[in-house]
C-alpha cells in the first residue's frame, strides 16, 4: 500500500473520509485494473457468444437460401443489440443473483464502522480484512475468471463448428468458481440453480416435441398436398403469420415497460402483462386478417422465389452495366440448353413447391429476426452477467443491497460485441445449423426458428436463461424426424432424415461444456487469487 504520509496531513479525518480514502485505495490498487481487464473480457466474450450462439437464429434461413450470408449479418446485428439493450434486464438479474450467493462476498462494514474509522484502521490491516474489501476482490477476480474461462471455450467450439451453449459456459463457469472459493455457502439457492439447470436440458425435448408438432401436420395437411393458396391453407397460413408478429409484439412492450415504465406506475405486473398480451393479439388479428386478404394473393402474382439475396452493391451499378450482366447471363442459359437439350419439365408438383416456398420465405425473415431479439434479450446477460458485478465492485466497493442490475451502456457493450462477432466468425455454425444436421427448406426453417424463438421468448419473460442452441438443434432434429415419418411412414426410415453422425458431435461438445466451464473458471480462478491476492 502507498505511504499515507504522502496522501494524507497528520489532521484529523472524518470517518467517512477515512472510507473514502480506503476506496480510493481499493480503486487505485486493485479494481481500476480488475475492471478494464473486465471490460475488454466481457466484449471478447460478447464477441465469442456472437460467433457461435447469435449464428443460431440466422442457420436455418440461410440454409434454406431465404437470405444471403450478407443480410443475415445485417438484421442479426441490428436485433441483437436492441434486444440486448431494450429487453435483457430479467435475465441479467437472474444470472447475477440466482448463481452466485452475493451476501457471502459482502464484507461486514455497517455506517457505524465507517463513521468510527480513524486512520489506525490502516495500520491493523490484519485485524480488519472487511475494511479492506478483501471479499469484493475475490467476488471480482471469481467473475473475470467465469468471462475468461467461457470465452476461450466458445471460441475453441467456434473454430471446430461446435454450437455450444453460451449459457451452460457462463452458469457452470460461476458455478466453479464460486464453489472453488466459498462451497456450498458460495451457491445462492440450490433449488433456483436447479430449475435453471433443468430448463437447460428441458428446452432440447420441448423444442423437439414442439416443433415436431407443429411441422408435422403442417406439412402432412398444408405443404405436401399442393395447392398452397387455397382458402383453408390461406387461413393457416395467415394464422401463423398472425402469431409470428403478434407474440413479439407483446413481448417488446412486456419487456420495454420494465425496462423503462411506459405504463403508469399504479398498475400491477399482471395488469401490465394482460395489456402487452392484449395488444400483440391485436395485432396477431389485424395481420391474420391482412395476410389471408392481401398478402397472400400478392405473393401469389409476384415473380421470382422472394429470397432476401439481393446484394446492395448491385444498387450502385450503372444501368448499362446491369443489361450487360443480364444479356450475359441470358446467353450462358441459352448455350446450357443447346447443349443439354433434356430440358428439365416444369410439373404443377415443382410449382406447388415454388409457391410453398414464396409463401414461408418472407415468414422464415421474420422468425429469424424474432430469433435474434430474443437471443439478445437473453444471451447477452451471458456476456456481461459477471462484468456487470466487477462494474458495482469497482464503483461502490460494497456491492449494493438488493438484486444488482445492468447499466444501459454495458448492455450496449454486450450487444456490439455479439453483433462483431456474429459477423466475423457466425458463418462457420451458421452452416452446421443450415445445412449439416438435417436438409433444410423455408417451411421447415420458419418452424424451427418460430418454436425456438417462443420458447426462449417465455423464458426470457420470468428471467429464466435459455440456451437458444438448444432449442434450434431439438427444432432441427423435430423437423427432420417428422418429415420422415410423414414421408416413409416408418420410424426407422424416418431417422435418415437427420445426420445423426453431425449430431453426435454437436452433442459431445454440448457435455464437454460442463466440466470445461467449471474446471476452467476454477483453475483461473485459482491462479488469478494466487497472483493478485
Amino acid at each position: 500500500m502507498l505511504g499515507l504520509g504522502s496522501v494524507v496531513s497528520s489532521s484529523v479525518m472524518s470517518g467517512q473520509e477515512v472510507w473514502n480514502l480506503i476506496l480510493f485505495y481499493f480503486r487505485e490498487e486493485f479494481a481500476f485494473y480488475i475492471f478494464i481487464a473486465g471490460l475488454i473480457i466481457s466484449f471478447v466474450l460478447s464477441f465469442a457468444v456472437g460467433a457461435n450462439d447469435s449464428a443460431n437464429s440466422w442457420g436455418t434461413s440461410v440454409g434454406a437460401k431465404t437470405v444471403s450470408l450478407g443480410w443475415a449479418y445485417f438484421f442479426g446485428s441490428v436485433c441483437e443489440i436492441v434486444g440486448c439493450t431494450l429487453l435483457s434486464g430479467d435475465v441479467i438479474g437472474k444470472v447475477v443473483n440466482g448463481i452466485i450467493n452475493i451476501d457471502a462476498y459482502k464484507s461486514n462494514v455497517t455506517k457505524e464502522d465507517i463513521a468510527n474509522m480513524t486512520l489506525a484502521n490502516f495500520t491493523n490491516y490484519e485485524n480488519n480484512p472487511d475494511l479492506f474489501l478483501e471479499k469484493e476482490k475475490l467476488l471480482a477476480i471469481g467473475c473475470f475468471s467465469v468471462m475468461l474461462a467461457s470465452g476461450v471455450w466458445q471460441l475453441i467450439a467456434s473454430i471446430f463448428s461446435w454450437p455450444v451453449s453460451g449459457t451452460h459456459c457462463i452458469i457452470f463457469g460461476l458455478l466453479g468458481f464460486t464453489v472453488t472459493a466459498m462451497g456450498a455457502d458460495g451457491v445462492a439457492n440450490v433449488n433456483e440453480l436447479l430449475q435453471i439447470i433443468a430448463g437447460l436440458f428441458v428446452s432440447i425435448i420441448l423444442s423437439v416435441v414442439l416443433t415436431a408438432m407443429l411441422y408435422g401436420p403442417l406439412y402432412k395437411y398444408c405443404i405436401r398436398p399442393g395447392k398452397p393458396f387455397k382458402i383453408g391453407n390461406r387461413i393457416v397460413y395467415g394464422i401463423i403469420a398472425g402469431l409470428a408478429v403478434g407474440l413479439p409484439v407483446a413481448f417488446i412492450v412486456n419487456q420495454t415497460e420494465k425496462a423503462y415504465g411506459i405504463f403508469p406506475d399504479n398498475l400491477s405486473k399482471t395488469t401490465i402483462l394482460l395489456i402487452s398480451l392484449g395488444i400483440g393479439l391485436g395485432v396477431a388479428a389485424l395481420t391474420t386478417i391482412l395476410s389471408i386478404f392481401v398478402f397472400l394473393p400478392l405473393i401469389k402474382n409476384m415473380k421470382g422465389n422472394l429470397a432476401l439475396d439481393v446484394n446492395p452493391s448491385d444498387w450502385l451499378k450503372s444501368k448499362k452495366r446491369k443489361e450487360k450482366e443480364r444479356a450475359e447471363k441470358a446467353k450462358q442459359v441459352e448455350m446450357q440448353d443447346t447443349n443439354n437439350p433434356a430440358v428439365i419439365e416444369i410439373t404443377e408438383e415443382s410449382l406447388d413447391e415454388m409457391e410453398v416456398t414464396k409463401i414461408f420465405r418472407p415468414l422464415q425473415i421474420l422468425s429469424a429476426i424474432n430469433g435474434s431479439l430474443v437471443h439478445g434479450g437473453n444471451d447477452v446477460a451471458n456476456c456481461i452477467g459477471p462484468f456487470v458485478v466487477i462494474f458495482y465492485v469497482y464503483k461502490d466497493g460494497i456491492l449494493p443491497v438488493g438484486k444488482v442490475s445492468a447499466p444501459w451502456a454495458i448492455s450496449l457493450l454486450g450487444g456490439v460485441g455479439i453483433a462483431a462477432g456474429f459477423i466475423m466468425f457466425g458463418h462457420r455454425v451458421i452452416k452446421t445449423m443450415g445445412t449439416n444436421i438435417s436438409e433444410m427448406n423455408s417451411s421447415r426453417g420458419f418452424c424451427v426458428e418460430w418454436v425456438a424463438s417462443v420458447i426462449v421468448l417465455c423464458a426470457t419473460v420470468i428471467g429464466l436463461p435459455m440456451s437458444t442452441t438448444h432449442c434450434k438443434v431439438g427444432g432441427v432434429i423435430g423437423a427432420g424426424l417428422v418429415q420422415g415419418l410423414v414421408e416413409t411412414n416408418s420410424p426407422k426410415m424416418a431417422l435418415k432424415y437427420v445426420n445423426f453422425k453431425i449430431l453426435l458431435g454437436v452433442l459431445l461438445s454440448w457435455v464437454l461444456t460442463i466440466p470445461m466451464s467449471f474446471g476452467l473458471s476454477s483453475i483461473i480462478y485459482l491462479i488469478l487469487k494466487s497472483i493478485l491476492m
